[in-house]
């Protein structure tokens, strides 16, 4: 990655090493998620739909899920 940063008076373009912020396969995540632990739970609000679910578990799973199938 890369950025404009001021150092001192003088503009510089910076290069830096950025986290893996990959949410490609988040959608497939929440299905599994959600078929496989029964915890989610939906409703609508006004024209929306929501889906309601525990945070810890569904962080727990995604970790598992993503060390499971991320190459």
């Amino acid at each position: 990655m890369g950025a404009p940063v001021y150092h001192g008076n003088t503009r510089q373009w910076i290069w830096y090493e950025d986290i893996n912020n990959d949410d490609s396969d988040f959608e497939k995540i929440g299905g599994d998620f959600a078929r496989k632990t029964g915890l989610v739970e939906t409703l609508e609000i006004g024209l929306a739909k929501a889906y309601l679910m525990p945070q810890r578990e569904l962080v727990d799973y995604a970790v598992k899920w993503i060390e499971k199938n991320r190459i």
